[in-house]
């Protein structure tokens, strides 16, 4: 609802329960309910009371008619409006803190069949490589809060050629 997203009733429906079961599934991992770490839209629709099938929840991010720029703005827009909200000014002087930042996500060996998996120089690991997913983020820090305001995958020359080849 803070983000405004104009998504037709069942598109909504959708939405909701899709950030219901992560908040649920992430809670449940959190107190040991569920031994699974498994973070499938199966194992996150089976965490709501009144579950959907899974398929509805892969075909609401698979075919549904939303601009993912447009909601990526709007998102933006939400979190920096709660960021910069006139509460800090009251409390204290805010500074205003802009970092881009690298990370990488790591995965096992076997998911080399995934195509965005590469191998990527990791310094944390002792000047080696690691098997995953590179990642930038850009993020701000107003005062005391910290978000991401946006993010993107990075990708080597050679995985986007390999890509391109594969399509």
């Amino acid at each position: 609802m803070l983000l405004q997203l104009r998504f037709p009733k069942p598109q909504m429906s959708h939405a909701l329960n899709f950030m219901e079961g992560s908040i649920m599934h992430v809670s449940q991992r959190l107190i040991r309910l569920r031994r699974n770490g498994t973070k499938t839209l199966s194992a996150i629709t089976r965490s709501l009371l009144e579950s959907p099938h899974p398929s509805s929840m892969a075909d609401f991010f698979t075919y549904s008619p939303w601009e993912h720029e447009s909601c990526r703005r709007q998102y933006q827009s939400a979190l920096i409006r709660w960021a910069v909200e006139d509460k800090q000014k009251k409390l204290f002087n805010p500074f205003l803190l802009i970092s881009i930042d690298d990370s990488l996500s790591k995965k096992p060996k076997e998911s080399k069949h995934f195509p965005l998996v590469d191998w990527h120089f990791d310094a944390k690991e002792g000047r080696r490589y690691t098997h995953g997913i590179s990642f930038i983020t850009l993020h701000l820090q107003y005062g005391n809060r910290s978000i991401p305001i946006n993010w993107r995958i990075y990708l080597k020359a050679k995985t986007v050629r390999r890509l391109n080849h594969e399509s």
